[in-house]
């Protein structure tokens, strides 16, 4: 009874095991099968195509605006000080010619007054002198009078000359020492800053005021010695005006933008010691005003403007973005089998976003602008323009 039992349950068993058995082994000798999985393809890269073109060049700097000429108005006669002009007050513009100050006049118009009076004695006694030595010489001939009273009488009339000459000198100067009394303008422009006020004694030599000229103003642009080759800018004093490059200058005051353009007039004559950079010199002039506003440069002085310098024009230059740059002065070149090789280039210039490449490229060459440290040479890749949609 009992081995009946054990044998329904072990044939079940069995036939489970068999079966798995049969099925290992048809596994097994199954051939297998591939797997399915696509080999890798060549990676897309972004490229632009290499042209030729005209590239004009520009330097940017940066400095501060400066007065073209500023000077110290100084008082050359001594006096108190009478009167002010309204427009002599710090940040006053002045126009040329204007009086700005005066002087109490009364001791100079006195010595005016002196020096007329010595004058007119002095003619007088010129006068009596002269006509005295008519007299001696008419007497002399005739041999009614001596020899010695002829040379007395010219001696007079000699001493008599000296003096007339010597008092109209004095009343020049005491003329010129009035007029002085009276400081005014030597061009349009503005105060800068006032020293005297009504009422203040002014000794000679003293400043009355410092003034500057608003007729132009000049900008100092530090510049790489390296970028003067961009220019063909001169390096001298002067550049004569047909070779001056032209430069647009901007700067922000009071919440407004200033941009005007002047052109570069000179270069300072050494390299900063330190910077090793050379200052082109940019002048800007007046603009004609309306009414009777002085003219204006356009730029306050002191402001801290931008510089763009226009350059020289290179042709058959060619423009890449500022990405297609491997380190200095490589590029990766797409050739013609779609493998990428290293190329070493002349880089003109590289500037913000842009590459400008001089030799080392030709026209219609393909250039890899993206993913550039995955790449290897001989690499096939697969170029894309650069911006199309993969």
């Amino acid at each position: 009874m009992n081995g009946k039992r054990g044998a329904r349950v072990w044939a079940p068993l069995l036939v489970l095991g068999v079966g798995l058995l049969a099925s290992l082994g048809l596994v097994s000798v199954e051939p297998s099968r591939e797997s399915g999985v696509e080999a890798p393809r060549a990676p897309v890269v972004p490229v632009v195509e290499a042209a030729t073109g005209i590239l004009q060049l520009e330097v940017r700097a940066q400095g501060t605006v400066e007065p073209e000429t500023e000077t110290d108005l100084v008082v050359e006669v001594p006096g108190r000080v009478a009167w002010t002009a309204p427009a002599f007050r710090a940040g006053g513009y002045v126009r040329a010619g204007e009086p700005l100050l005066r002087l109490d006049r009364r001791d100079a118009e006195a010595a005016l007054e002196r020096s007329r009076a010595a004058v007119e004695r002095a003619a007088s006694q010129h006068a009596l002198a002269k006509a005295t030595l008519e007299r001696r010489r008419t007497l002399r001939g005739a041999g009614a009078a001596s020899r010695a009273a002829l040379d007395e009488a010219e001696s007079r009339a000699a001493v008599a000359a000296a003096n007339l000459r010597e008092a109209r000198a004095v009343r020049a100067q005491v003329a010129l020492d009035l007029d002085r009394t009276e400081i005014r303008s030597p061009f349009d422009g503005r105060v800068r800053a006032r020293h005297l006020t009504e009422g203040q004694f002014a000794g000679r030599g003293s400043s009355a005021a410092r003034i500057y000229s608003s007729e132009a103003v000049l900008v100092r642009l530090p510049i790489a010695s390296q970028e003067l080759a961009y220019l063909s800018l001169p390096f001298g004093p002067d550049v004569l005006p047909e070779a001056q490059p032209e430069v647009t200058l901007e700067g922000h005051f009071a919440g407004q933008p200033h941009r005007v353009q002047g052109r570069i007039v000179r270069t300072e004559g050494a390299l900063d010691p330190e910077t090793r950079m050379v200052v082109a010199v940019a002048r800007v002039e007046a603009a004609a005003s309306e009414g009777t506003a002085p003219r204006s440069p356009g730029l306050p002085i002191g402001l801290f403007v931008d510089a763009r310098i226009t350059g020289r024009v290179l042709e058959g230059v060619i423009d890449l973005p500022r990405g297609a740059l491997l380190g200095q002065d490589e590029v990766w070149v797409v050739d013609d089998e779609s493998k990428v090789r290293a190329r070493r280039v002349t880089v003109l210039r590289a500037d913000g976003e842009r590459a400008w490449i001089s030799s080392g490229l030709e026209a219609g060459e393909r250039v890899a602008v993206r993913a550039l440290g995955l790449l290897r040479e001989g690499m096939e890749v697969r170029p894309q323009a650069a911006g199309a949609e993969s």
